[in-house]
């Protein structure tokens, strides 16, 4: 079992990629120990040191292109880049005498972080997406594509801290009399009742932010509403207290065609693949260790009480949905303020 295991993980070609970032730490290392080992207060600076230095600050090796790139610099940039690495050589020996970098959770993360790096680049590297995978994610995700339904209308508003919620709808009452009789336009609206906490006119808004601002009630009356650019109506309660509203427009909701948002879908598609991919390649290297769980630690802390494998597959499927769940809304607010 141990020896297939080993097979299939010598075939995965994200080893050859992760060894292969190895090495060029271990060459890294091997110059900065060549000049720590000299004299731990001289910092040496050679060509050998530069080109290692310039190609780990560009994320990328190629030592040929790197060469060439270091043979065009001028003086004055040559100089900047003898500047910047010395520096960082500098901190890097002080850091090392003092040991930061022993136990230190920071460190943890930075190291983690650079192996994440590496992985994203190469997995994100072979990922394409086929015609059919992208109409396919679209078909999936159709919710996420469709054009909410959206008003245009302004409002006359009457506070019900200021006043206390019935004076405050009864001047609201009064006030749409003079508005209707006045023929007051939309464009008037800023020059009546009283000032309100987000805004007196709203064009092509959806309903969620509509929501956000006049709460859910509202929000739904608004909706219903035929437009008609003549006539005020109301008053509509919100929790801030009483509306007068004029609404134009209503443009109702619609499924974009495919081919309308094929290139939108083509990244996103993509980019789910991308994240499926990685996550992959992060768990094969997490599978490739044995974990031992010292469950008596556990059931000290508990006060004896242990937990099954099975009730901690269950607690970590629920942590695992919580965080798809919070991922989904704050992706949909993202989208939502993109728009």
């Amino acid at each position: 079992m141990v020896h297939s295991r080993i097979k299939a993980l010598l075939r995965e070609p994200l080893l050859h990629f992760l060894l292969l970032g190895t090495a060029l730490f271990v060459a890294y290392g091997h110059f900065n120990q060549d000049a720590a080992d000299a004299d731990p207060q001289t910092i040496v600076v050679d060509r050998d040191n530069l080109l290692t230095f310039i190609q780990f600050r560009s994320r990328a090796f190629d030592a040929a292109t790197f060469q060439q790139a270091l043979d065009r610099l001028s003086e004055e940039e040559l100089q900047q880049l003898i500047k910047d690495y010395t520096r960082e050589e500098a901190l890097y020996r002080e850091a090392k005498a003092l040991q930061l970098d022993k136990n230190d959770y920071v460190s943890r993360l930075r190291l983690i972080q650079q192996l994440e790096f590496i992985t994203r680049g190469f997995t994100d590297a072979q990922v394409e997406v086929t015609e059919q995978e992208i109409q396919r994610h679209y078909e999936t995700h159709e919710s996420e594509y469709r054009v909410q339904p959206k008003v245009t209308f302004t409002h006359v508003f009457f506070s019900s801290d200021r006043h206390g919620a019935k004076e405050a709808e009864a001047l609201a009452r009064a006030e749409l009399k003079k508005l209707n009789g006045g023929r007051v336009r939309f464009d008037q609206a800023p020059g009546h009742g009283e000032r309100f906490l987000y805004h007196v006119n709203y064009v092509a808004r959806e309903a969620e932010e509509v929501a956000s601002h006049f709460g859910e009630d509202m929000q739904t009356q608004l909706f219903a509403l035929k437009p008609d650019d003549k006539q005020w109506r109301g008053p509509f309660q919100s929790p801030y207290g009483s509306h007068l509203v004029m609404l134009t427009q209503h443009e109702a909701g619609y499924l974009p065609s495919f081919d309308e948002v094929r290139a939108r879908v083509e990244q996103e598609a993509r980019q789910a693949a991308m994240d499926a991919r990685f996550e992959e390649s992060i768990q094969s290297i997490v599978d490739a260790y044995d974990v031992e769980v010292r469950r008596e630690a556990f059931a000290a802390l508990s006060g004896g009480q242990k937990t099954s494998e099975k009730d901690q597959k269950a607690q970590a499927q629920s942590s695992t949905d919580e965080a798809r769940q919070k991922a989904s809304v704050m992706g949909s607010a993202a989208r939502t303020n993109a728009r």
